[in-house]
């Protein structure tokens, strides 16, 4: 750990990082980011929020270009993350530096970066920066890496295998934790992304705060003890 403090801490001096976390799944309470805001003291450094999994990823895919309530297409991202958790707390997150990490992005980190987006320009708030965290969907080269050995498909009997192909609704990679830090150390407010691992929501702040180098190392599986 290096001996500098890091850019975000504030407790006086301590080398600290405070992170709090406000979400397990897609439909968990959008009450605890509002909760943590308003309790932790001092403020957060990082709120994080993780909503999905497999299955999730599945159904966000599925939803993926159908139209929904007035002919609009239906986003392939947990667009609650912005209408229950940005929205209404951005400006008190914003004044107290807390930034805010979250795998909303599901199926679709662009558009949902687009969507916080649209939502500051809505309420006039100029300056922050969002950033999305892409390249996890699979689904387009899906085929290749199965040719190459790099995937193997679930085994299934030889006349359902092309039906399970057919069927295929997503196919992600597990980002790690570099990614993040990256956006953060860019001066990010905000990153939304896509499948990631789930330590890397915590993981990629933590780097960011104490400055950790996250090149591939054998000791990668202590990063978190």
């Amino acid at each position: 750990m290096p001996s500098s403090l890091p850019p975000t801490s504030r407790d006086g001096g301590a080398r600290a990082a405070r992170v709090g976390s406000f979400a397990g799944f897609w439909g968990d309470s959008a009450g605890a980011a509002a909760a943590q805001l308003a309790a932790a003291e001092p403020p957060l450094d990082f709120l994080v929020g993780d909503y999905l999994a497999e299955l999730t990823m599945g159904l966000l895919a599925s939803r993926g270009g159908r139209k929904g309530r007035g002919g609009r297409p239906t986003p392939s991202h947990i667009a609650e993350f912005g209408k229950d958790v940005w929205a209404p707390l951005a400006d008190g997150l914003l004044k107290r530096g807390t930034r805010v990490v979250v795998n909303a992005g599901g199926m679709d980190p662009l558009a949902a970066k687009a969507a916080i987006e649209a939502i500051n320009k809505e309420a006039g708030r100029s300056g922050v920066v969002v950033a999305a965290v892409a390249g996890d969907d699979l689904r387009k080269e899906y085929d290749a890496l199965v040719e190459r050995g790099r995937i193997t498909p679930f085994a299934v009997p030889g006349d359902e295998a092309e039906a399970v192909r057919a069927g295929l609704l997503s196919c992600n990679a597990y980002l790690g934790a570099a990614p993040i830090k990256a956006a953060l150390d860019a001066g990010a407010h905000v990153v939304v992304t896509g499948r990631v691992v789930d330590t890397a929501l915590v993981l990629g702040p933590l780097a960011h705060a104490f400055g950790w180098d996250l090149a591939p190392s054998p000791n990668d599986a202590k990063a978190l003890d």
